[in-house]
């Protein structure tokens, strides 16, 4: 029992003194799985293709047209949200492809290294090291393949709401890193509960 967890720790030491290496052979390996096996990220396409529309009044008139079992894929995000989504019609697609799963992957990172520094407010150990190895390891978790399969938004508004409540100082830079993912989907508005639970609203 004693060698077995001694072995365990040992393989934990290893692991966190090479913690960037592992990271960085995840997303190697998950380039080349996206390369060898191409998905269709039409969440990004529909991002991309409505976002012209904005300032022509025909936003939520757009659709993505594809297969079974969804047929047409809307754009049902706030106007705010084509806004932010502009930039991207600007870049050639393969362009826009690559830089949003490299910035997903950053949102990735500021996810695990800030869920950890909320888990352990007083710094624990090596946080940046086992951020690193999370980060490496939920890259294959489904959730996140599905995010970044599909190019949705979803480890963008992650890192952002996780990444205010950690390095916003006050209450009201929390609340606006909440306020601004909540612009985009309704879904990090959850963000406020926890402001409100740990009576953060001043």
């Amino acid at each position: 029992m004693e060698g077995t967890r001694a072995r365990g720790l040992a393989v934990g030491r290893w692991l966190t003194e090479r913690a960037g290496r592992c990271l960085a052979a995840s997303v190697a390996l998950y380039a080349l799985t996206a390369l060898v096996d191409p998905s269709q990220p039409l969440d990004l396409r529909v991002y991309r293709g409505g976002a012209p529309h904005l300032f022509s009044g025909g936003l939520y008139d757009f659709a993505v047209h594809t297969g079974p079992p969804i047929p047409v894929l809307p754009f049902t995000y706030p106007p705010f949200a084509a806004l932010l989504f502009t930039p991207l019609a600007a870049l050639p697609w393969d362009v826009a492809l690559v830089l949003w799963r490299a910035v997903s992957v950053a949102a990735l990172l500021v996810l695990t290294a800030g869920s950890l520094r909320l888990l352990t407010p007083s710094g624990g150990g090596r946080v940046r090291e086992r951020a690193l190895l999370w980060a490496a390891a939920g890259l294959w978790l489904e959730p996140v393949r599905h995010t970044l399969d599909q190019g949705q938004i979803n480890l963008l508004l992650g890192g952002l709401v996780v990444g205010g409540l950690v390095l916003c100082r006050t209450a009201a830079g929390r609340g606006a890193a909440v306020g601004l993912a909540a612009s985009v989907k309704l879904t990090p508005a959850v963000g406020g509960l926890y402001l409100l639970a740990t009576r953060q609203w001043r």
